[in-house]
């Protein structure tokens, strides 16, 4: 490839559209939609991780070549560690300040009983959990199904916002700047 860095640029591409494709899913999408745009990200972070390793190695030469994979890699993990603490907060709180708002209009005392169980994203994937909130709504005599199903739209926004934050990360990555390979010296030959 005559300039090595399209191969990133290749691989935020196909990361930029299939993180807005996947937030903008819904349930109505097919199927094939949603894994066509996974697929597409598995293959644009293949571009990129490891693409990135041969470029800061390259760049920084034979006589640093263990100090860059040792940094490279420790900022990966300390970037991916703090990458989904952030996008991790964020889900939460959007999908609670949601979850808050809905349960509002239940009246301060049932918003207050109700919020915190309500709060839990567990409820929407444990299913005992779930059952037992059903039936305790059911007993208080507040619809279940509606609530829960609120709580479950709460999350799936909230999750959109933390896959668009990616494309947003991918956007950024498009403007790395171009990267100059050094070329070694061709040794002269003595006579």
């Amino acid at each position: 490839m005559k300039k090595p860095v399209n191969t990133l640029s290749i691989g935020f591409t196909l990361l930029l559209p299939a993180s807005v494709a996947l937030a903008f899913a819904r349930v109505s999408t097919p199927h094939l939609w949603i894994e066509i745009p996974m697929g597409a990200t598995g293959i644009g972070l293949g571009f990129i991780l490891n693409n990135m390793n041969i470029f800061g190695q390259e760049i920084a030469g034979r006589e640093r070549f263990g100090i860059t994979t040792a940094l490279l890699q420790s900022t990966r993990m300390v970037g991916g560690m703090m990458g989904t603490s952030i996008v991790g907060t964020i889900v939460s709180h959007h999908y609670a300040s949601v979850v808050v708002r809905t349960m509002s209009v239940l009246g301060p005392s049932a918003s207050a009983q109700w919020t915190p169980r309500l709060s839990d994203p567990r409820i929407l994937v444990d299913e005992t959990l779930r059952d037992r909130v059903f039936s305790e709504l059911g007993a208080a005599g507040l619809d279940a199904p509606a609530l829960v199903d609120a709580a479950r739209d709460a999350l799936v926004q909230s999750i959109h916002i933390g896959v668009m934050l990616t494309a947003v990360a991918a956007l950024l990555g498009r403007r790395i700047a171009y990267i100059t390979f050094r070329r070694p010296a061709t040794p002269v030959a003595r006579s």
